[in-house]
């Protein structure tokens, strides 16, 4: 059974997620317009979310993509979608983010491994590896590989480690989130609220306080103290003036719609 979950950042100009599940930790760019531009990092959950890098520290940082977390080094490494198309990284260890240069290149797209960035170049229309670390020297892994728009490698020996959900969900009933290398939350799929008695359980849609809004309808919980989202955002509605809701069909559409078998 797949289960839907929406984790809230409001952000702005997100176009790719790097995830460190051991750690429990999400990283993400945010920002659209110059001098606004950040890397941020939060829990898995959404919580205690943090900068790491922005433009006053870091003028070169515009138009980041291409996140991409290297465990090996335990850095987050992006590119910056400008002229230059620098390719930067945090460094947990230090806290000091880095530049790493291929010369005129021009990645669209990178990825790490090993001891290696990869990339896409769209000077050469080929995919390229050099040191991601030291950059300059470079080597082509394949040609005529033009409009190359992502790119990952998998490795099994990435896949492995433990958190606190890798065993039996941490006794979460839906689903569970590590947000430290020791700690984890439970969350509920959307439909569902967190059982306030007990927060590993999940009770099924019951009440729901439905509202209108600028940017279209949602369903939260009544209850003050839960802050779960019971419905998705139902989208391209403006400014809507009443809503009414057909209660013998709410359980059933939430069935279809969130819990699909």
């Amino acid at each position: 059974m797949r289960r839907l979950l929406k984790v809230s950042l409001c952000l702005a100009g997100v176009n790719s997620i790097a995830v460190n599940p051991y750690k429990g930790q999400i990283y993400f760019p945010d920002g659209t317009s110059k001098g606004l531009y950040t890397i941020q990092t939060a829990q898995m959950d959404g919580q205690k979310r943090s900068v790491l890098s922005n433009n006053r520290d870091n003028p070169l940082l515009e138009k980041p993509i291409s996140l991409t977390y290297d465990y090996k080094s335990d850095r987050v490494y992006w590119l910056n979608y400008n002229d230059n198309r620098e390719i930067q990284y945090y460094e947990f260890v230090s806290k000091q983010v880095k530049t790493v240069s291929f010369g005129e290149m021009k990645p669209n797209v990178i990825t790490l491994y090993d001891s290696f960035i990869y990339f896409a170049s769209e000077k050469q229309d080929a995919i390229m590896r050099g040191d991601k670390t030291l950059g300059v020297d470079f080597t082509f892994v394949r040609n005529d590989t033009e409009n190359v728009y992502a790119i990952r490698i998998y490795d099994p020996d990435e896949q492995q480690g433990t958190n606190p959900c890798s065993s039996n969900k941490g006794d979460c009933e839906h689903l569970c989130l590590p947000t430290s290398a020791s700690k984890k939350v439970c969350k509920c799929a959307l439909g569902f609220q967190t059982d306030l008695k007990n927060p590993s359980r999940c009770k099924s849609l019951d009440t729901v306080l439905l509202y209108a809004d600028s940017s279209g309808i949602r369903g939260v919980s009544p209850d003050a103290e839960s802050q779960d989202e019971l419905l998705i955002p139902i989208p391209l509605v403006s400014f809507a003036t009443d809503i009414d809701v057909d209660e013998s069909k709410l359980t059933s559409l939430v069935g279809q719609l969130f819990l699909d078998k």
